[in-house]
């Protein structure tokens, strides 16, 4: 391919790319209201490591490329229980106000549900106190075959 979407955790795994980061953004946790962590203020992925996460899988990925185990292994030091794997936010929303588990999304999918009564929607921060934010890239080509670069 010549051009990728990708988010910069993945990045190593695109050789002769090159990869600015064109945005970031914050992470959330998202919890039932009566999850014993919903009264935080915020939260680290560590604190997470012994709930169960319901998360997102498009259709066609496989278990193994699911952003989550690589993300709550590399920031949290811990595998997640995923107990449901959905294909689209509302979904995730639904079965974690229902109790079945918690999720981790980026902001701009729970903006509008930060309000909502059945859900609690809590900031996750780094050990130094900075928002965790996941890295999203536009990655190109640095030469292109085809062209003679």
């Amino acid at each position: 391919c010549d051009l990728a979407f990708n988010l910069s955790l993945l990045h190593a795994e695109l050789r002769g790319f090159k990869a600015p980061v064109p945005k970031r953004f914050p992470m959330m946790a998202v919890l039932y209201p009566g999850h014993t962590l919903a009264g935080e203020s915020h939260l680290m992925y560590r604190d997470l490591a012994r709930e169960d996460f319901i998360i997102m899988q498009p259709q066609g990925r496989s278990n193994d490329e699911a952003e989550e185990v690589l993300i709550c292994y590399n920031k949290g030091g811990f595998i997640p229980n995923i107990v449901a794997r959905e294909r689209e936010v509302q979904t995730v929303l639904l079965e974690v106000s229902a109790g079945f588990g918690v999720a981790i999304l980026p902001e701009y999918a729970v903006r509008h549900y930060r309000n909502a009564r059945n859900l609690v929607v809590v900031p996750l921060l780094r050990a130094d106190g900075s928002p965790e934010e996941l890295d999203f890239e536009i990655a190109w080509r640095q030469s292109n075959p085809e062209s003679g670069d």
